[in-house]
């Protein structure tokens, strides 16, 4: 009998077992008549359940404790009328019916706005990859044209300078145009990725419900982000920082000359350093270079914690990595064996902002979004995440 469907008769045969004299409380009931605690742990209350099911004298002083306006399973189980247990066992699945309908009606609702916000965001996908493919054409265009104006060595006419001219100008700007939407890209990443973390999980009941479409609908839109990314080969990667011309300028923290921050040696120096350093890595922007689709995968994670555990491990130097990672959670773990240190926040890249002006001493950010890079604290050497794949891929 569910202790939960006759709690009424439970909590009239406690009261009944203190008004009885020690003496004479049966000996299994003592520990029952002695507690004091809202809720009975489960051994005793079926140990309980028991009794009252063996002994009718139990059940009459449990029904002078009843209340007179308590009626249902708890009266039926203490009166036994003819067919008492039919009629528990009617309410009890009536009470099952209930609950599962809630239940079911609560998952269609969630089912339905995660529907909605999956439409959305396949729609501004889609816009933004129309939109993006257009300033593509419009590039090529620009370039073909300057191209053709460029072949003949004769000088150029005033009117054809101007055009050449403003073709330049019109390439830098669809290029910077390119750069924002790229921009614009990286935050629906994210957008949608903390969109399938917020996906509920119900709590497990006798008939197990299990809304399989928000989960494959997440993984779906991940899989849609990856493939939004634009093509390299036709100028859609962003603009990357330039390495410095020049040797080390004294007192500043920066590569060497000759080295950019997209290299893998770029990473090689950092391992070849023997000052103290301290490594901070956007966590899902590291991972979906090293993974590509599968970026936002538990495996995934663990594969960057490890090759950031080699990184550190190969160091000449004292070296502290932070990887931040996106989540509806904010926690941070302490190092491991690995030696990493691993924080999840509601916004990774604010806190690698935040945590770069809160460090002394030489710091490097690793990330590829421009977001992340122009607000670091200032004398923060920024490499980017396919400096960190390429580095690991090598290994």
């Amino acid at each position: 009998m569910d202790g939960k469907l006759i709690s009424d008769a439970v909590a009239a045969a406690r009261r009944a077992l203190k008004e009885l004299e020690p003496t004479e409380v049966p000996a299994r009931l003592r520990r029952i008549a002695a507690s004091s605690a809202r809720w009975l742990p489960a051994p005793l209350e079926r140990t309980l359940i028991e009794a009252l099911d063996e002994h009718g004298w139990l059940r009459e002083k449990a029904l002078d404790e009843m209340p007179a306006e308590v009626v249902g399973p708890s009266r039926l189980f203490l009166e036994r009328p003819n067919d008492w247990d039919a009629e528990i066992g009617r309410i009890a699945a009536a009470a099952a019916v209930a609950e599962e309908q809630r239940l079911i009606g609560d998952l269609t609702r969630q089912v339905e706005a995660l529907t909605m916000q999956r439409d959305q965001a396949r729609d501004k996908v889609k816009a933004l990859q129309a939109n993006l493919e257009s300033e593509r054409a419009a590039h090529r265009e620009a370039i073909a044209a300057l191209r053709d104006v460029r072949k003949p060595s004769a000088p150029q006419p005033p009117d054809q300078t101007r055009y050449v001219e403003e073709l330049v100008e019109r390439n830098k700007t669809l290029v910077q145009r390119l750069a924002d939407r790229e921009r614009r890209l990286d935050k629906t990443r994210a957008d949608l990725l903390k969109a399938r973390r917020a996906i509920p999980r119900s709590e497990s009941t006798e008939t197990e419900i299990r809304p399989a479409d928000p989960v494959s609908l997440g993984r779906q839109l991940d899989r849609m982000m990856a493939n939004a990314r634009p093509d390299p080969a036709i100028g859609g990667v962003p603009v990357r920082q330039a390495g410095p011309s020049d040797g080390p300028t004294p007192g500043v923290f920066e590569l060497p000359r000759g080295l950019t921050p997209d290299s893998a040696a770029a990473i090689g120096f950092l391992v070849d350093r023997s000052e103290p350093v301290w490594v901070i890595v956007d966590g899902y922007n590291a991972s979906f270079h090293v993974d590509g689709v599968g970026f936002a995968t538990p495996a995934a994670r663990t594969r960057v914690t490890n090759g950031l555990a080699g990184l550190r491990a190969r160091a000449s130097g004292p070296m502290r990595i932070t990887v931040v990672w996106d989540s509806t959670e904010d926690e941070t773990e302490a190092p491991t064996a690995t030696g990493i240190e691993r924080k999840f926040v509601a916004d990774a890249d604010e806190e690698v902002r935040r945590l770069s002006h809160e460090a002394t001493g030489d710091v490097v950010v690793i990330s590829t979004d421009r977001e992340v890079h122009a607000g670091v604290a200032p004398g923060t050497l920024v490499l980017w995440s396919e400096a960190l794949a390429d580095w690991l891929r090598a290994r």
